[in-house]
This record gives C-alpha cells, structure tokens and sequence, in this order.
C-alpha cells in the first residue's frame, strides 16, 4: 500500500504502464464529471466517481480484489481507509467475475482527504468509506481501477 500526498502521483508512473493514463485522467477536471464508469484506457484502466455518506467501520467487511490495483483518491470531504496484508486475513468470499474479494483481519488506518491518495495493491485487504470522527460525512471519491499483470513484470 502506498499513501501520499497528491502532488506526489506522477513519481509512481514506473510501477505499472497504465498509471500514465490514470495521471493524465486525474488531470482532467474531476469535479466536473458526474459519478459512474470512466473509460481510461483500452488497457481496461477506468475510474468508479461516487457520492456517498461515510459508515461506521463495522457495517463493512474489508475487500480485495485480485487483477487490479486501486487508486483512492477523496475529492471532497475526508474517510477513513482501514488496510493490513491479505495474508494475515480470513477469506470469507472471492468473486471471480467481480474481481471483489471480503476478509477478516486487523487494521491499521490512514485517513483520506482532498490532496492526499492511497495505492491498494492485490495484497493489500482494504476498508474504504469509514467514519473519520462519530458522524457520517458526505464524501465525493474517485477510485481508479488499474489492472494487475504480473506476468508482464509489472505491478
């Protein structure tokens, strides 16, 4: 899992070839773009822009997913993102065709807010949309989703 700010996205192009296409997506003007599906690339790279109220970190089992790679990136608002390493986890589910896994394990947590992302690799089980404080908080967040390839000696 990488967390940063966000002025520091364009220094992790080299991790996967689809995070140039995602840099020049994010360039765009997001709040401009209503929520749903973006195409990024013919790569299968896309962004998933929701509007949501943040829960309470109970009322969600924590995710992962295994070909692709999420960028989080909160654009107004702030969550909480609860992540630890798949391997320490309990499997619960894994849908092959959604590409969404749920787990059980410990958290550590980081908090997500306008200027700031979070990379969540497959190794990576993951919480999104969690309460910063005790009320729920309108977030608005685009989630890029960049697909895995090992084979290709990529992340």
């Amino acid at each position: 899992m990488i967390f940063d700010d966000y002025s520091h996205f364009g220094l992790y192009g080299s991790l996967n070839s689809n995070f140039s296409d995602a840099f020049t997506f994010l360039q765009s003007n997001l709040s401009m773009l209503c929520c749903g599906t973006h195409t990024i690339n013919e790569n299968g790279a896309h962004a998933i822009i929701s509007e949501y109220e943040t829960i309470h970190c109970e009322d969600k089992a924590l995710e992962f997913h295994k070909k692709f790679i999420d960028i989080h990136i909160v654009l107004l608002g702030k969550e909480m993102l609860g992540f630890t390493c798949l391997s320490s986890c309990s499997i619960i589910s894994f849908d092959n065709v959604k590409d969404f896994g749920t787990a059980f394990g410990d958290l550590s947590y980081i908090t997500l807010k306008p200027k700031t992302f979070a990379i969540l690799f497959p190794q990576d089980a993951h919480k999104p949309q969690i309460h910063v404080g005790p009320k729920s908080e309108f977030v608005k967040k685009v989630v890029i989703k960049v697909p895995h390839n090992l084979d290709s000696g990529t992340l």
